[in-house]
């Protein structure tokens, strides 16, 4: 009971920390994105609001599919997407 309880936790950790993480490893790539498709830097921080704005969209999207299915499937979807 224990060990599962421990992995139910740990893998609920990681999967809220990934947002986060994923946005910490994407902000400190700015300047090489802009500077590998000539683009300004208000372009190349646009995308990081439209990748705010996904992340936002899909939990309202994810949410009613996650209660007809169950938690599992949309979960090993959505972590196959990312």
């Amino acid at each position: 009971m224990l060990h599962s309880r421990l992995s139910l936790i740990l893998i609920l950790g990681a999967l809220t920390a990934i947002g986060p993480i994923s946005t910490d490893i994407y902000l400190p790539s700015f300047p090489a994105l802009s500077a590998e498709f000539g683009a300004s830097a208000a372009a190349v921080q646009r995308t990081l609001a439209a990748s705010f704005l996904g992340m936002a969209l899909g939990q309202g999207f994810y949410g009613p599919i996650s209660d007809r299915f169950g938690r599992r499937l949309p979960l090993c979807l959505g972590m196959g997407l990312f």
